[in-house]
Parts: structure tokens; sequence; C-alpha cells
């Protein structure tokens, strides 16, 4: 079965901690053996179109206004009114695959709980140090160790020391850390900034202040808009210092370790190591893949040599 010529944005957060996931969820699983678990039904909107939604009503909002200043100049009638034509051009969108959000209840209920949503993390936006976005839905290509990867980063901010901020949209719950080790568990912002850090000089040229994921929920617990890493805690809020995950004290160095960890991982991947070893208890969701690993019968067998 051929090797993919490279692995795309999804898949590359799951080369990761667990050494069966690379050869047993991704490549293998999802392109060569086309063993993915099928959806679970569900009425209206699925998961994963509500944060396609998410991602490009906030790519449209940011197409016409080019920094903080921008949006704190808006009236709330004015910021109200962009944000209805983005989730509506975000709407009209998916409407071309999914014909009842043309018009009706359902595209009304989709609208409200954006609008809902989206506002409460724009007023978040205020509260942020002044920065301008300088890229949105950017691709990149990363080669770590011989495996390309291709990544899509949701969008870059150039802070007022002029240093680069990465983003990533999250809808869901946020668990900070696991990005340290020899094995981190969520290599999908180091893997990001490995990118950027490669990327030739261009408009984005800059040095990096923080990779973060944004909280784009409703969370009266959570009052700040990012989590993440950054070298200068007080530059970013929300954001945690390198030192404080457990990385090396600045950038370069911090770089360095991702490389080298990641690409040692990348390395198993290309080798097709399909070991079953679990490294943390973050597998045990992974049930649709009970059939291939084996799992219960070495639990079973493993009884079995202990009655005996």
């Amino acid at each position: 079965m051929p090797r993919p010529a490279s692995l795309p944005n999804w898949c590359a957060a799951e080369v990761r901690c667990c050494a069966i996931r690379p050869p047993v969820r991704s490549t293998p699983s999802l392109w060569r053996l086309g063993a993915r678990a099928l959806p679970e039904p569900e009425p209206g909107l699925n998961r994963a179109e509500r944060g396609n939604l998410v991602h490009r009503a906030l790519e449209l909002f940011w197409r016409d206004l080019p920094d903080q200043m921008a949006l704190l100049a808006l009236s709330p009638a004015a910021r109200a009114e962009h944000l209805a034509a983005a989730i509506a051009g975000a709407l009209d969108e998916l409407a071309r695959q999914r014909p009842e959000l043309r018009g009706g209840r359902l595209r009304a209920v989709e609208s409200a709980c954006l609008e809902r949503l989206l506002a409460h993390w724009l007023a978040l936006e205020t509260l942020r140090p002044p920065f301008r976005v300088a890229a949105r839905e950017q691709d990149f290509e990363l080669e770590l160790d011989g495996l390309p990867i291709r990544l899509r980063i949701d969008r870059i901010d150039r802070l007022a020391d002029g240093r680069l901020l990465l983003i990533d949209y999250k809808t869901g719950n946020i668990k900070p850390g696991g990005w340290a080790g020899a094995r981190p568990e969520e290599p999908q912002l180091p893997l990001y900034a490995l990118a950027v850090a490669d990327s030739p000089a261009d408009s984005r040229g800059g040095a990096l202040a923080g990779i973060a994921f944004a909280r784009v929920r409703i969370d009266d617990k959570a009052p700040n808009a990012l989590v993440g890493i950054t070298d200068t805690a007080e530059l970013i809020p929300g954001c945690k210092t390198l030192v404080e995950y457990g990385l090396p004290a600045d950038w370069p160095d911090a770089l360095a370790q991702w490389r080298h960890d990641l690409g040692a991982l990348a390395q198993e991947f290309l080798r097709g190591t399909a070991t079953i070893a679990c490294y943390t208890r973050s597998v045990d969701n992974q049930t649709e893949l009970l059939p291939l690993n084996r799992l219960p019968e070495q639990d079973a067998i493993q009884r079995w040599r202990e009655r005996t």
C-alpha cells in the first residue's frame, strides 16, 4: 500500500504520544486500510461543520479589518453588522453542500448561535494588547526529517513589538500543556512554530512571540482569550512561559528541541513502526481502533497467562 505524499493539517496533530496512533490511526488506517469509524448520525449540522463555520466566519470578519484598532473603532452596531455579514457569507458557502441552510429555521438558529458565540469572542479580542492581523488561514509546508506535512494556521498576529503570535481557533475544551517531552501529546502548535521558522522571509517575517489556542467558546470561568506559550508572559495574557511548560527558556532552543523530538516521531512514522504501546491515557477514547490493535485479545492472553 503506497504511503501518502504528505500529511494534511488534521492528521499532523495525530503524530503524538502513542506509538499506535501514527501507524494505525493516521496514514495506514485512514488512507491505506480505510479503517475510519462511521460518523455518528445527528440532527442538523455536525461538530466539524460548525467548527468550519466558526473558522470561515472569523476569516471573513478580519478580511477587511487590518488590526485591533480597526475593531475598536467600530461602533457596537457596526461591529454587529460586520459580524452578521461574515456569518451570512460562511453560511452561504456551506449551503452549497447543505441546502437546508439556504433559508428557514435551521439557518436562523445557526446564525443566532454564531452571532452570540463570535460576539463574545470579539469582546475578548478587544481586551488584548494591540495586534495586527498578518495572515488568515495561511498554508505552510513543513519537512520534518523526511516527512512532508501540510499545515494551515488559522491566524498569525503581529504584536506591538513586531513579533508573531500563531493562533489556532478551538471551540471545544482546551487542556494546556502536552508540548514538552520526547513524545509531545499536543504537537500541533509546535509544528506551526517550526513551519513558520522554516518559511522563507516574506510579509510574515518576524521573530516568534508565542503560539496559542484561541478559546472561541462562551466560558465565564476563562477570562483570557488565549491559552498557549510565550517567552514573555506579560506580552500575551493567558499564555505561560516556555519554562513553565518544561521547555527551554528561549525560542531558538525550544524550536531545536521540538525539531529533535518530533523528528524522531516522524522517523517512526516513516519506518511504519506499529508497536502497540500507549504512553498516556489520552488514547482511551480510540475505541474504533480496537479491531486493529488487538488490545482485548492481548488482555485475554495476559489473563490466561496469569491463571496458568
